[in-house]
């Protein structure tokens, strides 16, 4: 997600400096679609944070638990 923003300014210089030599469908198409990836942008975001949070609040009580870091590397 987080090439979404670089890869949006790069479709925006891309679309004005083409504006001249696509057909005006296109042209539309490229505007509807820069429209709408931020606000898209955003809610894939907040969904991603949401299901962090959520995962985190969910954890197993061994997740809790303190590691025995001798067993797993004797020489400390």
């Amino acid at each position: 997600m987080t090439a979404v923003p670089p890869a949006l300014g790069m479709v925006a210089v891309f679309a004005a400096l083409a504006e001249a030599l696509v057909s005006e469908s296109l042209g539309d198409l490229i505007g509807y679609t820069l429209f709408l990836l931020p606000p898209l942008y955003f809610i894939g975001r907040g969904i991603t944070i949401v299901l962090a949070l959520m995962t985190l609040a969910t954890l197993p009580l061994d997740a809790y638990r303190d590691v025995a870091w001798s067993d797993f590397f004797p020489h400390i």
